[in-house]
């Protein structure tokens, strides 16, 4: 599976815009297509540059960007704004940021699909977040800040588990605070990838045997 994401030239920064949810008001960017995927797959996601390629850097004003990624699932049918639920994170090594490893990788990330969900559609929203800036929060200084890559697509899940309830999730906007001095109010050049813990719910259960990343 090989969602495409164009890498914007400026990041969302304004955690409170509506574009936090999928880097758009609405969700007519949407891919048309939706993609066919059970708990056995996964999932590669390749953020591309304005020109097609694969990214081959996280840049913004000529700053490498370093910072977790985060993957979130909702229903495609809730009108819940509380709908997304976390179903990956990385936030690194102890010497390269998730965000590294996606280039090092020519843009892509691969999550595996082991998801103890319901089989349904869903709305994924894909996410590298760059906190190169994240010492003063974008809320005290607009120049500055964590900074959002994110963008969504559709899928069909077919999961081999049993559950039938719906995970609990949140909202995007709303979730994610200017205050969080754990994950998103913090300096990189002083946090190590390895212990940094990125932001958002705990992931959702996992069904074993995992398919290889």
């Amino acid at each position: 599976m090989f969602p495409r994401f164009a890498v914007p030239e400026m990041p969302v920064m304004d955690m409170n815009s509506d574009a936090m949810t999928c880097r758009t008001y609405d969700m007519s960017t949407l891919p048309r297509s939706v993609l066919q995927v059970t708990s056995e797959d996964s999932l590669k996601l390749t953020w591309f540059a304005e020109d097609r390629t694969p990214i081959s850097t996280f840049e913004v004003k000529d700053q490498e960007i370093w910072g977790p990624c985060l993957v979130y699932f909702a229903p495609a049918k809730s009108t819940s704004k509380n709908k997304w639920f976390k179903i990956y994170e990385e936030a690194g090594t102890e010497s390269q940021w998730c965000s590294q490893r996606v280039v090092s990788n020519k843009g892509s990330l691969v999550v595996p699909m082991n998801l103890d969900i319901p089989s349904g559609q869903y709305i994924f929203r894909a996410e590298v977040i760059g906190l190169n800036m994240a010492k003063v929060s974008n809320e005290d200084d607009a120049s500055m800040g964590a900074q959002f890559f994110s963008n969504c697509g559709m899928l069909n899940y077919t999961s081999s588990g049993t559950q039938e309830t719906m995970p609990a999730g949140v909202a995007f906007p709303g979730f994610y605070k200017y205050t969080d001095k754990k994950s998103l109010l913090v300096d990189p050049m002083k946090t190590k990838s390895k212990s940094y813990k990125p932001p958002g719910p705990p992931i959702v259960k996992k069904l074993p045997d995992a398919p290889p990343a």
